[in-house]
């Protein structure tokens, strides 16, 4: 999960249990075939509203995947788009006769995701000859080889995460920390830019959510700032190369400024790699009706971690009852091991989740009203780079989720954690990361983690006589815990809020997101850092 507002949307979809393409599967045989997919370069696009608006950028080039009746990949085909055409063809050798599937994604010029096609086919001796007509929202998987854009190398990394990806329903970006120097006051600090499509009814509506936070102890109240509404009326957004993120909404007469600017943008370096530098840019009506004005430049010391599995960084959200019995009773309660021995695609369960954990904070300045709340030099932020994909199929299943989530950083030891628990009806999935310099690298520059523990081996514990109660929403929520992860790299700590009252009003909604300390020891070790918590009221979770 995120480590920001918009985590209550999370991505979904079904999945069925694997079959290797040796095994079991239902009608197969030994006699070989040809599989010739016609592929059509004007696609009618699913009912997905921003789908049908996007798609004028054009389809450039598509990837085609040869999977198995329960989508393990096979095979693999790019099939570029000669200018004109109304169709491309390519063709898959079948060594094996019987059911498989198609998954085939189309991408214009920028190589960004237009959307995903799945489909079953029959394969019989021969030719067989099977057409993809239609495009579908933007599929997000578990992927253990190379084959993704984003997998490849740094530049590929770089350019998935930094275009447009109009076939994906959220692609957002999440800095928080605190700002201050060695022994000045901190700063609570989050900033968020994203868009959207948000699942209202029977539609998806492109959305936009863009703001930033600031927190202090003599505040003791949530400053935000920013936009959430219809992109291009009233609201202009924009992602332009290299990275920078920009969006600007027109005010009502008698507001402090007539217009709100949010922006995000690299400054120099590569996005995602070591040595990376990022600029924060606001300039918003605040919740209380003040001018909001900060500006944060920061470096990043670490490159970014996989949250997720495989190449391609896929986190899950949640378990189906037969995925967790085999991860539970197969596999020793470890996410990683039986992903790569099932390669269970786990298609719209998850997300692409990407962190920066280490940002140090070269300057800044946060004014309100033209009058300096604080400036000057230091701190440390985090960053989450998170795209989701939204299917109907599943909404229930997140319809009411819940999350508790603690990001925790050691300076000293040049380490972070990660550990949150995500609550839907069919459960509660518990993840913990450890994350270090010297970690194994993927092709694409991106730090595996250190130590990945077994989801039996994560607890985390409110302590119930520390109990904050909102005087502004009567909410109560924890102010203290203690996460014990046991197994091969035993961790116990102790985290607390920084300051209690680090609550506030989104839309309809209250969150309550912050700064804290953490204490304690990682394998043995005594450590102490910061952390950043979001937390549901007590009771919902």
């Amino acid at each position: 999960m995120s480590g920001s507002i918009w985590k209550k949307f999370l991505a979904t979809t079904a999945l069925a249990a694997l079959v290797v393409l040796g095994g079991c599967s239902s009608g197969q045989g030994d006699a070989p075939a040809n599989l010739q997919v016609q592929l059509s370069t004007n696609p009618t696009p699913s009912d997905e509203w921003h789908q049908a608006i996007e798609l004028l950028d054009g389809i450039s080039w598509f990837q085609v995947e040869l999977l198995d009746e329960q989508g393990k990949p096979l095979d693999f085909l790019k099939a570029e788009v000669p200018a004109k055409s109304e169709s491309v063809q390519i063709e898959f050798p079948v060594q094996r006769t019987g059911a498989y599937r198609i998954r085939s994604s189309a991408f214009n010029a920028d190589g960004a995701l237009l959307g995903t096609t799945s489909q079953a086919v029959q394969v019989k001796p021969g030719i067989n000859q099977a057409s993809v007509t239609t495009l579908d929202i933007g599929s997000l998987y578990y992927a253990d080889n190379q084959r993704l854009t984003q997998t490849q190398s740094p530049a590929g990394l770089e350019k998935f995460l930094s275009f447009n990806q109009p076939g994906i329903s959220l692609q957002g970006y999440c800095f928080f920390g605190y700002l201050g120097g060695e022994g000045e006051p901190r700063q609570a600090y989050f900033s968020l830019v994203q868009r959207m499509a948000k699942p209202i009814a029977s539609a998806r509506i492109p959305l936009i959510m863009v703001g930033t936070g600031v927190n202090n102890e003599s505040l003791k109240r949530i400053l935000l700032g920013g936009t959430i509404g219809l992109p291009y009326l009233g609201n202009s957004i924009s992602i332009q190369q290299p990275w920078d993120f920009r969006l600007t909404q027109d005010n009502p007469p008698g507001s402090v400024t007539p217009q709100n600017t949010t922006r995000a943008r690299i400054v120099s370096g590569t996005f995602g790699q070591p040595g990376a530098r990022y600029e924060l840019l606001s300039y918003n009506q605040d919740n209380e009706n003040g001018l909001l004005e900060t500006t944060v430049l920061v470096e990043d010391s670490m490159g970014f971690v996989s949250e997720g599995f495989g190449a391609n960084a896929f986190m899950p959200n949640w378990l189906y009852p037969a995925q967790r019995k085999a991860v539970m009773e197969n596999y020793g309660g470890s996410m990683e091991k039986y992903l790569r021995a099932t390669q269970d695609p786990m298609t719209g369960q998850g997300s692409y989740y990407y962190s920066a954990p280490f940002l140090k904070v070269l300057t800044y300045s946060v004014k309100r009203d033209g009058m300096p709340i604080a400036e000057g030099t230091g701190g440390l932020l985090w960053m989450d780079v998170v795209y989701q994909t939204f299917e109907k199929s599943t909404d229930d299943i997140i319809a009411d989720a819940t999350w508790s989530f603690f990001i925790m950083q050691f300076p000293k030891q040049k380490k972070a954690l990660m550990t949150t628990v995500v609550g839907t009806p069919l459960g509660d999935y518990p993840i913990s990361s450890l994350f270090t310099h010297d970690a194994p690298k993927n092709p694409n520059g991106v730090l595996e983690p250190a130590y990945r523990w077994n989801m039996q081996d994560i607890r985390v514990t409110p302590l119930t006589d520390k109990i904050w109660t909102s005087p502004r929403s009567k909410l109560k929520y924890h102010t203290e815990f203690k996460i014990d992860l046991d197994g091969e790299y035993p961790t116990h700590l102790h985290v607390k809020m920084a300051w209690d009252e680090q609550e506030a009003k989104v839309e309809d909604r209250f969150v309550y997101e912050g700064l804290g300390n953490v204490t304690g020891t990682l394998n043995g070790e005594p450590v102490e850092g910061t952390a950043w918590l979001e937390m549901q009221p007590i009771g919902n979770l």
